[in-house]
């Protein structure tokens, strides 16, 4: 099932018998997926040192995606994909902030992007602010 059908059933008031049973919420999303979509939303480019931009080898890019820790071989600082981000120091599950990026793209409201990601309201509307325009116009499909 993809995202659009997903969410034409969230406006429906009633599911037709083929998902009955079926609870629909963030937990449908495959987390490392999600979770490297995030992060390449918030890595322009090649990946690289958020301390000092040295860059990371291409050889180590598919770890920095799937959330690895890295020490910097230019400054020796130690960080990860989410160092810096948006994305830094959240208890957010990865699915959930997808959720809320895509619920709120298709135009849905608050209360029930919450019910959806399994939050509350007021975290719905802090990670709308604190996303900003960042994922404004993104492509879902």
């Amino acid at each position: 099932m993809g995202i659009a059908s997903g969410c034409d059933m969230l406006s429906r008031d009633g599911l037709n018998g083929a998902v009955s049973g079926l609870k629909l919420g963030a937990a449908l999303f495959d987390e490392a997926a999600c979770l490297e979509w995030l992060l390449k939303q918030c890595h322009s480019g090649e990946p690289s040192c958020p301390y000092c931009n040295h860059p990371l080898p291409t050889s180590r890019h598919s770890r920095f995606y799937a959330g690895g820790k890295f020490q910097c071989s230019g400054c020796q600082r130690w960080f990860t994909a989410r160092t810096g981000t948006v994305l830094d120091k959240t208890r957010l599950d990865p699915r959930q902030v997808v959720a809320i990026v895509v619920l709120k793209t298709l135009g849905q409201g608050t209360g029930r992007i919450a019910r959806f990601a399994g939050v509350d309201a007021a975290t719905v509307n802090r990670w709308v602010k604190r996303l900003g325009s960042r994922f404004e116009g993104v492509e879902i499909g």
